[in-house]
């Protein structure tokens, strides 16, 4: 299921997930704009504005808007979580306990862009930047066989958390990958595809090696 070389790749040099994510009418929910305008925080003649320029460059107008000036993280952040009905979350003003984080490996939380939250009632809460993201939340619930609910954080606050949160275990993982040879490496990746953490692939590493 991960591929740890690929997961590292994607989180150090791949492009980071947009809080800006378009609105899809299919869905029934309602868009973007319209709810900026609700919370009193866009004016119609701005969106017109960023609707033009979507409409010229492409890409999600929540972002369109957010880089115009028109709008402010926290408002696009707040306005999202009512398109999906997810709970906002502020990750600068959270604690986390250990416990929780150990629920959910460095290798998931960077791949998934997730950083877990709550446990409580046999459910873990999520923080994620793309709130369409569910396929991350369904392979969530099949690995840790347990109920799994979202919340949204801002794509730069899941960066800085995970950074945070799992630090010890990142490097660890460099220096891992760093020091394998072609043979090692086919067989680490084979241990992080069973959901290994950084702390059990280090010791299956040691024992691979015959350190």
């Amino acid at each position: 299921l991960f591929v740890l070389v690929q997961e590292i790749g994607m989180s150090q040099f791949g492009p980071q997930p947009s809080l800006a994510v378009q609105e899809d009418p299919d869905e029934g929910r309602k868009l973007i704009g319209q709810i900026l305008i609700e919370m009193g925080v866009l004016d119609p003649a701005n969106l017109e504005q960023g609707l033009a320029a979507q409409r010229d460059q492409g890409g999600p107008i929540g972002q369109i808007l957010l880089e115009m000036g028109f709008i402010t993280e926290e408002d696009l952040l707040q306005a999202l979580a009512t398109q999906h009905d997810m709970p906002p979350v502020d990750l600068r003003n959270i604690e986390i306990p250990q416990e929780i984080i150990d629920m959910v490996s460095v290798t998931m939380a960077q791949m998934y862009q997730i950083v877990p939250i709550d446990f409580s009632d046999g459910e873990l809460t999520v923080a994620l930047a793309d709130p369409r993201n569910i396929s991350a939340l369904d392979d969530l619930r099949f690995i840790l066989n347990c109920n799994i609910a979202g919340a949204i954080a801002s794509a730069s606050q899941i960066k800085d958390t995970i950074e945070r949160i799992y630090g010890d275990q990142q490097e660890k993982i460099k220096d891992l990958l760093d020091e394998l040879n072609p043979d090692e490496l086919n067989q680490f990746e084979n241990m992080a595809a069973g959901g290994k953490n950084a702390d059990e692939v280090a010791t299956d590493r040691a024992g691979l090696i015959g350190e």
